[in-house]
């Protein structure tokens, strides 16, 4: 599925050209502007275009096939562009679905699975049942004979053929090599555990970043001071195959925070706290003066309610620990855990 923001940029390109006039190819186009647009982007089935001009379309639920990708742009209203006449709807729909058919062929390239299969090269066989056969034979609905890509987090990335198809899974043969692993950079997310969902958007947006572990941490102030670790590993594997990452974050299980920062292996990490105290300075003055030097980078993010201040002052004691402000705005432990993880990949 092309992401939201994909499809307003999209949107946005293609409603900036439009035809001069009624009736002309599609192909021959000029900018013009528009004094209210509003664009609708996504898979949908459209039924035959009303009287008015404009397209309604009914949504499909995922797990059907994708016959169709198109797009639907209203204008309303519209400038006359030449000799008074206004460009129809309809005219834009078309240009648009053209671009939306490209995009779905690409979409269909890049078919991405992790699997939990070491020694992967040319030649091997991949098993694939439970989740992952019914998202390729139900959703995406692939046959024998289509490709898509598969990464371990150790040997890289890889096309494969689907080559047999059974009622409840399906065989691959991997084809040839196409990437090596890449390794994201050396940063650890020490977080406290929140509600589940919150938890989930964690996992998949801290992935996207590029985290290479993630360690729950339990404080004075955790409400949850359990987390599925199953659901969160799901949540890790869906945003390294969307964000077309190929290797796989490690995940801990939950330490308490002293014990956490009071390990023999501490002494030699680099710590980025986030201070919602008030008494750190910017990032824009601390982090540039900090020689990463290939250490492990630990990002602490408190939880709900923010770190006591008996935790504040066991981590100030830290030599190698490094208090930054996020802005005058109390934020949530999630919003936090952006902003910081952008800031300090800024000077990676």
């Amino acid at each position: 599925m092309i992401p939201t923001g994909t499809a307003t940029i999209i949107a946005m390109t293609v409603i900036n050209k439009v035809p001069k006039k009624t009736g002309t190819d599609p192909n021959e186009l000029e900018p013009t502007s528009c004094s209210e647009v509003i664009a609708i982007c996504g898979f949908h089935e459209v039924p035959k275009r009303k009287s008015n001009g404009l397209t309604k379309s009914k949504n499909r639920k995922a797990s059907n096939k994708i016959e169709t990708v198109t797009a639907i742009v209203i204008i309303t209203p519209i400038p006359a562009v030449a000799d008074n006449a206004k460009v129809p709807a309809l005219s834009i729909f078309l240009l648009v679905r053209k671009f939306m058919k490209k995009f779905k062929e690409n979409l269909m390239r890049k078919i991405r699975l992790f699997v939990a299969q070491n020694n992967l090269s040319k030649g091997t066989t991949i098993k694939l049942c439970d989740n992952d056969f019914d998202y390729l034979v139900k959703v995406m609905r692939q046959k024998i004979g289509d490709i898509f890509y598969v990464f371990n987090g150790l040997d890289g990335e890889f096309e494969v053929k689907i080559v047999d198809i059974e009622k409840k899974n399906l065989r691959a043969q991997i084809e040839r090599k196409i990437s090596d692993l890449i390794k994201s950079p050396n940063v650890t997310i020490a977080f406290a555990p929140v509600k589940n969902v919150r938890t989930d958007f964690i996992a998949q947006k801290a992935t996207e970043l590029g985290v290479s572990r993630f360690q729950p941490i339990i404080t004075q102030r955790t409400i949850v001071d359990k987390i599925n670790l199953e659901r969160f590993r799901a949540n890790v594997k869906e945003a390294c195959e969307q964000c077309e990452r190929n290797d796989f974050a490690e995940i801990f299980a939950p330490k308490k925070l002293d014990k956490f920062i009071g390990e023999d292996a501490a002494k030699n990490k680099i710590f980025i706290l986030c201070d919602e105290s008030g008494q750190a300075q910017k990032a824009s003055k601390v982090l540039p003066n900090i020689d990463f030097a290939d250490r492990e980078i630990v990002v602490l993010v408190g939880p709900e309610g923010g770190f006591a201040e008996t935790e504040f002052l066991q981590m100030r004691k830290l030599q190698n620990l490094y208090p930054i402000s996020l802005g005058p705005r109390i934020l949530r432990a999630d919003t936090a855990m952006i902003s910081a993880l952008t800031l300090v990949q800024e000077f990676l």
